[in-house]
């Protein structure tokens, strides 16, 4: 290149050599998500800033940023995916609630992130920020949260409706049990059955 350098981003240059790692990783992300993880971590400890920002910015130069930050998301996505898969949901909590204030229109980000919050019980948290999420996608974006990330609020929701009818009916019939106890101390046990349960029907 007459007059001025040309950059040639090898393997030898942490870019490089993080895409390479990446797509490595990408090979056993499903069914090692512990090795992934770690894998994962070494590669994303190689990024230091925003890359080549001290590069003259040509239209090459920032098609290869944007790519390599886009990279860079999906890699973390990919490793907070494995640390909930794991079981690790209480550990990701804080870099998590970081994360989606700095890319709060990023759904898979936002999907991890309620998957999380469920998993830790927080279901009034998780449906405030599924909230959230609908409401900025609509303003800045005017779409709807993909069907993913909707299917995933629903089912989560429904278990949660669920969970919460059981725990009234066991309560209804430990409190119903408790009434019969008290008063039926003296009558046969077929009729304290009858009382608790309803008739029975032969089978």
């Amino acid at each position: 290149m007459p007059g001025g350098y040309r950059l040639d981003a090898t393997d030898d240059v942490d870019a490089g050599r993080f895409e390479a790692m990446i797509t490595q990783v990408r090979r056993h992300l499903t069914d090692r998500p512990a090795r992934a993880v770690a894998d994962l971590a070494t590669a994303l400890a190689l990024w230091h800033g925003e890359p080549y920002a001290d590069v003259t910015a040509g239209a090459d130069v920032v098609a290869t940023r944007s790519r390599l930050v886009e990279l860079r998301l999906s890699a973390l996505e990919d490793r907070l995916d494995a640390e909930l898969a794991l079981g690790r949901h209480a550990r990701i909590v804080a870099e998590l609630a970081g994360l989606v204030v700095e890319y709060p229109l990023r759904e898979r980000l936002a999907g991890i992130y309620l998957h999380m919050l469920y998993r830790c019980g927080r279901i009034a948290d998780a449906q405030a920020h599924y909230q959230e999420l609908c409401r900025q996608l609509d303003a800045e974006l005017g779409l709807e949260p993909g069907p993913d990330i909707a299917a995933m609020a629903r089912v989560e929701d429904e278990i949660r409706d669920r969970s919460a009818a059981l725990a009234a009916a066991h309560a209804a019939l430990g409190s119903r049990a408790a009434e019969v106890a008290e008063s039926a101390r003296d009558l046969p046990l077929d009729t304290v059955v009858t009382e608790l349960l309803g008739p029975q029907r032969d089978r």
